[in-house]
């Protein structure tokens, strides 16, 4: 009489046990100590712990942000009388925000391969700034320090912000500089590689009268009022600047994505 729901019971049991197992074995691979086989067991992992589990939180202390950012992306095509003509800047935040929502239940990673497309492009344009400015040789800032802004600048930075970055002998030797030029242009092409295959998508959607022939994602920043100031009188404006662009790069049809 009670044997359905003894095995209901243990069925039950078992799967839980597993899901408990299974999880703890994937915090496991993800927080163990770095090495070989801990990066292809994580590698593994995060293709489960990224859509459900990981978060991401700049709202409080230690580093909250200064500015919010925004992905756009923007298509060229040629229409019937052979004029390029140019879209107006689409928003992928809310493009992707939208595809989130509708897609809670087996969520993708697009929304995230996005947003880390559009941080790589600002780190990019501010690590070519850093590169011509060590090129360019320390400026007179008073205390001999080289107002360079640094490699590794957030998306979530403020608009204009510049660390400084330590004037080394290392980086006033023109090889060295050569290098990092020479790396910086390798990554810049594989971003742009990443672009095309985001943007060029995309670019269908839009079933524009004409042939597409070139796509682009840049970046902008808004900065932020702080609370302190936002109930003044007279409260600062915000200040938007664009902190990273592919540029225009060509479109790519579907049988070469």
């Amino acid at each position: 009489m009670f044997r359905p729901a003894l095995r209901w019971t243990r069925l039950v049991s078992l799967t839980s046990l597993l899901v408990g197992v299974g999880y703890a074995a994937m915090v496991l691979c993800l927080v163990a100590p770095p090495s070989p086989a801990q990066e292809k067991m994580a590698s593994a992992a995060y293709k489960i712990a990224d859509p459900y589990f990981v978060q991401s939180w700049q709202l409080f202390a230690p580093n909250p942000p200064d500015a919010n950012t925004y992905g756009w992306y923007q298509i060229a095509y040629v229409d019937a009388s052979g004029r390029r003509q140019e879209t107006d800047p689409r928003s992928l935040n809310d493009l992707f925000v939208g595809q989130s929502q509708s897609q809670w239940v087996f969520p993708d990673r697009v929304g995230r391969i996005v947003t880390s497309l559009d941080e790589e492009l600002v780190n990019l344009q501010h690590e070519q700034i850093r590169i011509d400015t060590l090129r360019r040789g320390p400026a007179a800032t008073g205390d001999g320090s080289d107002p360079a802004i640094g490699p590794s600048v957030s998306a979530s930075s403020v608009a204009g912000a510049q660390p400084r970055v330590p004037d080394t002998e290392a980086v006033k030797d023109p090889r060295a500089l050569d290098g990092l030029q020479k790396a910086l242009d390798a990554a810049v092409a594989r971003a742009a590689v990443a672009v095309r295959r985001v943007a060029s998508p995309l670019a269908d959607e839009l079933h524009l009268p004409g042939r597409v022939v070139e796509v682009r994602i840049f970046v902008t920043t808004v900065s932020i009022t702080r609370f302190s100031d936002r109930y003044r009188d007279h409260p600062p404006s915000p200040k938007i600047a664009r902190v990273g662009d592919s540029h225009w790069l060509a479109y790519l049809p579907k049988g070469g994505r």
